[in-house]
């Protein structure tokens, strides 16, 4: 897209083939060809004849860089292969001790399941125990029975859900 200068900043004009910026065109100058800068009328004689320059020097080097290029050998082929079985192997490895990975982790996990279950037990039972205790005391001090200390148990004493 070709930008003009504005009154409100740059307004966007006509879309353009160069890729959507066009220096010249944002100062008044002739928008460049879609193909390039095959049209240099707008430029005097010298820049013209730098850039035709500058151009036949990029052909010439594009085309030395064509007769520079060689097939790949053997041995960079070869190469290439192991390299992607190695990668195809590394994967797998790393599937497999992922899996093993899992796998022991699900063990740590019971286990420290159980301890906390073990451990929420005996909280439990230490709870009740000393409920009794208290309500034991109580029984006795206030004269009730042992019917009243079972039955503020059964209402009272913790238990697992």
């Amino acid at each position: 897209m070709s930008w003009q200068p504005g009154s409100f900043g740059f307004v966007p004009n006509a879309p353009i083939a160069n890729g959507g910026f066009d220096a010249m065109a944002m100062w008044g100058q002739p928008p460049a060809a879609a193909t390039g800068l095959e049209d240099l009328s707008y430029l005097d004689r010298l820049q013209a004849d730098q850039i035709q320059k500058n151009m036949g020097l990029m052909d010439r080097q594009g085309a030395m860089y064509d007769r520079m290029a060689q097939p790949q050998s053997k041995w960079a082929t070869g190469a290439q292969t192991f390299g992607s079985i190695a990668q195809g192997l590394s994967g797998l490895a790393n599937i497999y001790l992922g899996y093993q990975a899992m796998k022991q982790q699900k063990k740590a996990f019971e286990f420290n399941k159980g301890v906390m279950n073990t451990n929420l037990n005996n909280s439990i039972m230490d709870y009740n125990r000393r409920l009794n205790d208290t309500l034991a005391n109580r029984a006795l001090n206030n004269g009730q029975g042992q019917g009243w200390v079972s039955e503020q148990l059964a209402k009272y004493s913790a238990k697992r859900s």
